[in-house]
């Protein structure tokens, strides 16, 4: 079963690292809630440029078996983007994948490997970010789901 969690919240959005634009689109049958674009690092002036979500509703996630973003490439090249973890002490966990131009796929992680990493019963934020690139990567979002065995 998926547990719908946090939409992209505006009001948690670095501007100067991306943004979060909502806006219901549909492709290949496949339903996306917001368009996030990360700006290249010259732009944000950081090499990590991010867009970070907090004030969580739900902070333990140790009843739960994986996290999941799904994502879609909407330009014609590749692009890459990650999803990071935190818990209140700051440890983390993060994932970064490369999607092809047009690719849909799923980005996440199981709760067991996100426990060996961090408190999965204390979970502070979730991030979405992208590395060494030149230009902005921009993706159509789902929300982000939690994922109960059930």
């Amino acid at each position: 079963t998926l547990v719908l969690r946090d939409a992209p919240q505006l009001a948690v959005t670095d501007q100067v690292h991306g943004k979060v634009e909502p806006g219901e689109a549909e492709v290949g049958g496949e339903s996306f809630v917001a368009t996030l674009t990360l700006l290249s690092p010259e732009e944000a002036r950081w090499s990590w440029p991010a867009v970070t979500l907090t004030d969580l509703a739900t902070k333990d996630w140790s009843a739960y078996s994986a996290v999941a973003l799904r994502l879609h490439n909407p330009t014609d090249r590749a692009q890459q983007i990650g999803l990071c973890v935190r818990d209140g002490d700051e440890a983390r966990w993060a994932r970064i994948e490369e999607f092809a131009p047009g690719e849909t796929k799923v980005l996440g992680g199981t709760i067991d490997e996100i426990r060996a990493k961090l408190l999965a019963s204390d979970v502070w934020s979730v991030t979405v970010w992208t590395r060494n690139t030149k230009m902005p990567q921009t993706f159509l979002v789902s929300p982000v789901y939690l994922v109960k065995q059930g």
